[in-house]
């Protein structure tokens, strides 16, 4: 093996831990509240218990499913965040409740541009709109 592939493998399965200590680290502060506690944060956020503890698990908040989707349409997260935080966080709650997630991850690698996403994906309409904006 070539050492700088090996390089990257490293470097790729080192991100890939950090990443998902991180998420277990937040899963873990989140699944130790009290019920009373968990309840107040997930009412403060506007989500339910099981929204936030779904949401916590991502990367950095941002669904990997919808990081891809977003790049895909040449949008970021931030862009989202300055529109609205709430509009943000919907999109996240949708993805993160959404049952396609195999169909959006085959299309994502097959062909990100291609336009059939709108047919499975429920936050097409928002990210259509924001889109063309």
């Amino acid at each position: 093996m070539h050492p700088s592939l090996k390089s990257g493998i490293i470097e790729n399965v080192a991100h890939w831990w950090t990443e998902a200590r991180a998420r277990w680290r937040r899963l873990h502060e989140l699944q130790n509240l009290s019920s009373v506690e968990l309840s107040r944060i997930a009412i403060e956020t506007g989500l339910s218990e099981v929204e936030l503890l779904r949401m916590a698990s991502q990367p950095n908040g941002i669904p990997d499913l919808l990081a891809r989707r977003l790049a895909a349409l040449k949008l970021s997260p931030d862009e989202i965040a300055a529109i609205s935080p709430f509009l943000e966080r919907d999109l996240v709650r949708t993805c993160c409740n959404c049952t396609g997630k195999r169909q959006c991850a085959d299309q994502l690698d097959a062909a990100p541009d291609a336009p059939d996403w709108k047919t499975y994906c429920p936050n097409a309409d928002t990210l259509s709109e924001i889109a063309r904006c």
